[in-house]
């Protein structure tokens, strides 16, 4: 096991928004399969609604404009 967290960076698209993320992500253990080892990653993050929503002209109430 991993003395210390691992980064894993990847693209996390929502709703049609792609932002680069980077986790510090526990080894949660290895196996051997099919001839390549493998490793789990445990990694826990907050997504904040606002942050999916930018760009697609969708106001709080899911409208554009804001749903008045």
């Amino acid at each position: 096991m991993a003395e210390k967290p691992s980064r894993v960076t990847g693209n996390l698209g929502i709703h049609g928004v792609t932002k680069a993320i980077t986790f510090e992500a526990e080894e949660s253990g290895q196996s051997f399969v099919m001839g390549m080892q493998r490793a789990g990653l445990t990694a826990n993050t907050k997504i904040t609604r606002k942050d999916a929503r930018s760009g697609l002209g969708i106001g709080r109430r899911g409208f554009p404009g804001g749903g008045k």
